[in-house]
């Protein structure tokens, strides 16, 4: 063999050699390192999306259920005019102290939206103001109209969440319908200022471009409000124009003494008249339902739910565990406290009650018609588990209180339920009632 093809042949065999065993080991730990940093940054990733996607959905629930409340808060007690208070009186630190005013009715029997009990009376009468708002912490149960088939707790679906406070407001809806000044009459006789209302008498109205039409349902009483006041009066009838809008409104059995002055109008106050069925009843409260997470292992969903007029309720945002209200008070010395519906019922001290309307006396529960203000606390939680969080992360402040979950989640909330591993913030509207504020 020629020295030329002996180098050819070794040249050839050393370029087929493979990699050594010690080569493959360090590419294989170089891999596995790799593929360990990999998963590490994805799995990071993962729980890192999965807070953040909580978080955002916490915080979207609890301002949107903050806003809501917020927002039929404001409401409370509207009759139209938002000077909802009348005369002052004076504290004996000199305090202005504003006693409520309530509409006076001349309907025989009306009743309010899951009131219970209508408001009745042989003559004109006055509609308690403590009507308008009501609060109930009944821990076990308890019967209130609004719920309807909520009253009862338990740790079930479709049951009012246990240890959840509930709150009922009323107030008047809609645009009303102009009332005609000087052109209430008795058959073709204009009313004089000194005489009653009778049944049959026709209220004239103005025909006025974007007020609501007409309800088309029976209409038997109507709020006939100004900045000044407000009467409840029975209708019988109406006649409208093609667009719905009111011409006239023909009295209905109306209760003795009632001044003429409520349908005469007023050249420099703007009388309205409103359709007392768009008063409505607002009741706020918690209830379960079912999860339809397949890894919720059984766990109930904590929903904010809002009923209207005793209607089908309304699920307004889903894993609010607790909800509270405060009501900001203003009593007979002038002073503002906040007290709970518990404190409020039990409070037999009347003379913190301001001077009640006429025809009503000061009892238990009169602190209601001096309500000024809300309060609403809801504890939010992430509605899903959000596991691997640290003991910081899944503990939560809760009206000044501290609450460490354990690491297994087994800590049992005020609900019932156990914590589980979510976040969980706690959201506050405070609210002033401008119907009832000067």
């Amino acid at each position: 063999m020629t020295p030329t093809i002996a180098r050819s042949r070794k040249a050839s065999a050393s370029s087929q050699s493979g990699f050594t065993l010690l080569e493959i080991m360090v590419a294989l730990i170089l891999g596995l390192l790799l593929s360990i940093g990999i998963l590490s940054l994805f799995g990071s990733t993962s729980h890192s999306n999965k807070v953040q996607n909580g978080l955002a959905r916490l915080q979207e629930n609890g301002r949107f259920a903050v806003s809501r409340i917020e927002s039929d808060l404001r409401m409370l007690g509207g009759q139209a005019c938002s000077n909802f208070s009348g005369n002052a009186t004076t504290a004996a630190d000199h305090t202005p102290v504003w006693t409520a005013r309530a509409p006076k009715s001349y309907v025989s029997s009306l009743a309010f939206p899951d009131l219970g009990a209508p408001f009745s009376g042989a003559s004109g009468y006055n509609i308690d103001p403590s009507a308008f708002v009501k609060g109930y912490e009944c821990a076990g149960g308890c019967t209130i109209p609004a719920l309807g088939s909520y009253s009862g707790e338990a740790l079930t679906a479709d049951s009012r969440v246990p240890n959840s406070d509930v709150l009922t407001i009323r107030y008047q809806t809609g645009s009303g319908w102009p009332v005609a000044v000087g052109t209430c009459a008795r058959g073709a006789v204009p009313l004089s200022p000194s005489q009653s209302i009778e049944s049959g008498d026709v209220m004239g109205m103005i025909a006025q471009a974007g007020n609501d039409p007409f309800p088309t349902t029976a209409h038997s009483a109507m709020l006939i409000a100004s900045c000044s006041g407000s009467a409840i009066i029975p209708v019988a009838g109406a006649t409208l124009d093609a667009d719905r809008q009111p011409l006239t409104l023909t009295v209905g059995a109306v209760l003795p003494d009632a001044p003429s002055a409520i349908c005469l109008g007023n050249p420099t106050t703007d009388v309205r008249a409103y359709d007392m069925g768009s008063f409505v009843t607002v009741t706020y409260f918690l209830a379960f339902r079912a999860n339809d997470d397949p890894d919720a292992n059984g766990r109930l969903v904590p929903t904010l739910v809002r009923r209207e007029n005793g209607g089908a309720s309304q699920d307004l945002v889903q894993g609010v565990d607790q909800l509270d209200f405060l009501y900001g008070v203003l009593d007979a010395t002038g002073a503002t406290r906040y007290m709970s519906a518990a404190d409020i019922d039990d409070s037999t001290d009347f003379t913190l009650c301001t001077p009640p309307p006429d025809g009503i006396s000061n009892a238990a529960g009169c602190l209601w018609r001096n309500v000024r203000s809300v309060e609403a606390h809801l504890l939010v939680n992430t509605t899903s588990q959000v596991f691997g969080l640290d003991d910081l992360s899944r503990s939560f402040r809760y009206q000044g209180v501290d609450t460490a979950v354990a690491s297994d989640g087994s800590t049992v909330l005020a609900s019932g339920q156990t914590a589980g591993s979510m976040l969980r913030r706690e959201f506050v509207a405070h609210t002033m009632i401008r119907n009832r504020n000067p």
